[in-house]
């Protein structure tokens, strides 16, 4: 939810500066907005410290889903995008655990490739991101069990400063073209995302009743591989 109310707050910023800003530089703006899904690799081996030694190790596999969108103003790229993180669950000696987060970014960037039909531009993003990893028991109580032990689930959480380093390349194989002389289109896309996220480190772990003495520094230092599919457009201005 919050990665979604953050494309919508930049996605109005970027629309508020191009219409105070487009009559006086731009020649030519473009603006897109995609779904995506991928893949990230995380370290999840602080996770095991909230565990029995003997409880089975997390993978470091994620996938993504989230969203995207930007401007391009001539080659200038400004932009925004918000992720799910979504891990594996784990059961063991009674045990339920699940690892999910998110993290959101604003881009600036620049097309080296600015064609109509291609797009390629490598982009900076600062932003932050946050995990929650939920520990449960799998077992059957008594009603009187929960009355005189009710601490049985614990959620805890951890959120980062984060940079993002990363390249996009976008297909525009279908657009179509409106006005007297083609000055505005519209089409749909396809494209590729390749980047790295650096979290700053933060051993400020919280749970529901406060914060976590002694727990590990953790940074969500990431690899990343995205698809995205979703629209493009273009007004041409005199």
């Amino acid at each position: 939810m919050k990665s979604i109310v953050l494309i919508a707050m930049g996605l109005g910023l970027m629309i508020t500066t191009v219409e105070a800003q487009q009559d006086q530089y731009f020649r030519k703006i473009e603006a897109s907005a995609a779904f995506t899904v991928g893949y990230a690799n995380l370290n999840s081996s602080d996770f095991q410290r909230f565990l029995p030694d003997n409880f089975m190790r997390f993978s470091d596999n994620y996938a993504l889903f989230g969203g995207e969108g930007y401007a391009l103003l001539n080659d200038l790229l400004l932009g925004v995008s918000g992720s799910a993180i979504i891990g594996e669950d784990r059961n063991r000696h009674n045990l339920n655990t699940e690892i999910n987060g998110g993290m959101g970014f604003f881009h600036i960037g620049y097309a080296v490739i600015n064609r109509d039909d291609l797009k390629v531009f490598p982009r900076f993003g600062f932003g932050g991101g946050g995990v929650e990893f939920n520990i449960m028991r799998d077992d059957d109580v008594f009603i009187n069990d929960i009355i005189t032990s009710p601490g049985r689930e614990i959620n805890l959480r951890v959120e980062n400063l984060m940079l993002d380093f990363s390249i996009g390349i976008d297909f525009v194989p279908v657009i179509m073209s409106f006005g007297e002389d083609n000055e505005e289109g519209v089409g749909i896309k396809t494209g590729l995302r390749v980047g790295y996220t650096y979290g700053v480190n933060n051993d400020n772990w919280t749970y529901g009743g406060g914060d976590i003495i002694g727990a590990p520094a953790f940074s969500m230092d990431t690899f990343y591989i995205k698809l995205i599919i979703g629209g493009h457009g273009y007004l041409l201005r005199g």
